[in-house]
């Protein structure tokens, strides 16, 4: 099947890029699970136009902070939550944004659900904006010190989906990210084990906070500067640093088992490009810069 995206740049053009849904069963339930809300976007097709945002640099950065900032004293003024806003400053580090997704966290799984209270619900609203500020913050802040900085196009189509995974889905996990692929997006609130890995992040296990994704969703992850095909090598050798790391730091005794399916590590394709992926990366990383 022909997956047709269409995506607006700074300059306010539209696109549409295709790919073809790779031959699984779980990629013919995220086309169900697409289908089944059609009529929820324009001419019939999943479109994620004013739902994208691309990892950044330093011009971004700075921008970024501030609006965090802004969200934090929102969300404090309602009386629903407190973040703290005074935490919040222009050199931030990983632990620091850390602490705050960890607030949101908290947040998201203790709140009311659906509450007729007007302010738990635009808090809630707040905080999962909040959250995607911080995992682009995030990258931003890594980006800074690459010579080479990630590029990747994160999107969510609304309203938000899910469908359970079945355990045979976790074998396709993979930790090769290919160039112009569309991945399944995490969306889940926290960090799951192997994001754990990558960030040497402790506290979240010994809190106990670790979330595996638990289905296929209509986030999508679209790597945009990745791997030209699967390296054998690569792959053996991440996942053998993974379990190492997994091993080394006892993550079983906090009741994470990482020799569980649900804890392979990566994440799962879901359809290659039909064409040349260097068209989407002129669209919005060259023409409108």
């Amino acid at each position: 099947m022909i997956l047709t995206i269409v995506f607006e740049n700074y300059k306010g053009e539209e696109q549409s890029f295709d790919w073809e849904l790779v031959d699984t069963r779980y990629a013919k339930a995220w086309k169900d699970l697409m289908l089944d809300w059609k009529d929820q976007w324009k001419l019939g097709v999943p479109e994620f136009k004013d739902k994208w945002f691309i990892s950044s640099t330093n011009e971004d950065f700075s921008n970024y902070i501030k609006e965090i900032k802004q969200l934090v004293e929102i969300i404090d003024s309602l009386g629903e939550h407190y973040v703290g806003s005074a935490d919040i400053h222009d050199d931030i580090t990983r632990e620091e944004l850390n602490r705050i997704h960890e607030e949101f966290h908290k947040y998201v799984e203790t709140c009311e659900k659906d509450s007729p209270n007007a302010n738990v619900r635009e808090t809630e609203e707040l905080c999962h904006r909040l959250n995607d500020l911080v995992h682009l913050t995030e990258i931003a802040e890594k980006n800074r010190h690459q010579i080479r900085p990630d590029k990747r196009i994160i999107a969510t189509a609304t309203p938000h989906m899910q469908v359970p995974y079945e355990e045979e889905d976790y074998e396709h996990f993979k930790c090769s990210m290919l160039g112009g692929w569309i991945y399944v997006g995490y969306a889940t609130p926290g960090k799951n084990l192997f994001h754990c890995f990558c960030d040497d992040d402790m506290p979240v296990i010994e809190k106990e906070l670790v979330r595996q994704s638990q289905g296929i969703s209509n986030e999508i992850h679209i790597e945009l500067d990745g791997m030209d095909d699967i390296d054998p090598t690569y792959e053996k050798g991440i996942k053998t640093k993974y379990y190492n790391w997994c091993k080394k730091n006892d993550v079983i005794k906090y009741g994470y088992d990482y020799t569980k399916p649900i804890y392979n590590p990566g994440r799962i394709p879901l359809a290659k490009p039909i064409g040349n992926i260097d068209d989407l990366v002129y669209f919005f990383w060259i023409k409108t810069r």
